[in-house]
């Protein structure tokens, strides 16, 4: 049996057998990220993608010698292995699964077990990132107050921001837990009306709480964080549904922007509408 290289960020692991590597992976020894190359293929891949071929390898294998197929092999992102890595380092895993690697990390995501894991790291991410990001929108409110004329605190008082921070932690959390559910209904909705939704409601929450849970992080840029979170996180999502749902990733993508179609298709209806209600009167 050919023994596997193992690479992470130009160090060598060392060579591995099939076994080796999937209980390593399972354990977190190895990262799904690391690349991996063994004889006879054409470059180096990363290890998520050696996973399946690795277990066929030693499931047909008819050696006596060959070693047992560990058992409980989870390729999922590495949050859902936290209790066997880490809180901190699942997170840092999966952070870097999702925004590098979107592709072979939705593949290998469990599609069941559950919302409540996704949830969690959603809710976790998904504070700090839209927290933050309402932090800045506190403060850049204080340069410009245009709009805060009727509150009946002074914008850019101290008590001003004490205020708006005591209102941030108890209103993030909220918006952020009753917006998972709305999103992930309100996108699985559209999924069947495009007819990609091949899977359960729970495949696209969970999609939903990976993707925009990760992608919230980049709301800490300051200034064009929002604008990159936006535009990325409908990338990631779109991948992430084609591979989870196993759809093509165009039909993901329309939708994901199905609603912003209909609204703009509808503000041009509205706005031909009143034009020809302000013209007609004059060709009379």
């Amino acid at each position: 049996m050919a023994k596997i290289h193992v690479n992470r960020s130009g160090e060598t692991l060392g060579q591995f057998t099939s076994a080796e590597v999937l209980e390593g992976l399972r354990l977190g020894r190895f990262k799904p990220t690391d690349l991996a190359w063994m004889s006879g293929e054409p470059e180096w891949r990363p290890l998520s993608e050696f996973a399946s071929k690795l277990q066929a390898e030693i499931s047909n294998t008819t050696r006596s010698d060959a070693p047992p197929l560990p058992e409980g092999i989870d390729l999922s992102p590495a949050w859902e292995r936290r209790s066997q890595i880490g809180l901190i380092a699942a997170i840092l895993e999966t952070i870097q699964e999702v925004l590098m690697q979107p592709g072979p990390t939705f593949t290998r995501m469990k599609t069941g077990g559950g919302l409540g894991s996704p949830l969690l790291y959603y809710m976790i991410l998904g504070c700090i990132g839209t927290g933050i990001g309402a932090v800045y929108q506190l403060a850049f409110s204080a340069l410009d107050p245009s709009g805060f004329e009727d509150l009946p605190i002074e914008v850019g008082t101290p008590i001003f921001f004490i205020v708006g921070l005591v209102s941030l932690v108890f209103l993030v959390p909220l918006f952020v837990f009753i917006g998972a559910f709305i999103g992930a209904g309100f996108t699985h909705l559209m999924l069947m009306l495009v007819g990609g939704a091949k899977k359960e409601f729970e495949t696209t929450f969970r999609v939903l709480c990976y993707a925009y849970g990760t992608c919230s992080l980049l709301q800490i840029i300051p200034i064009c964080g929002s604008f990159i979170y936006a535009i990325y996180s409908i990338v990631v999502t779109a991948i992430g549904l084609a591979k989870a749902h196993e759809i093509e990733t165009w039909r993901a993508a329309l939708a994901i922007l199905l609603p912003v179609i209909l609204c703009c298709g509808l503000l041009i209806g509205l706005v031909i509408l009143g034009a020809g209600a302000a013209i007609l009167p004059s060709l009379q």
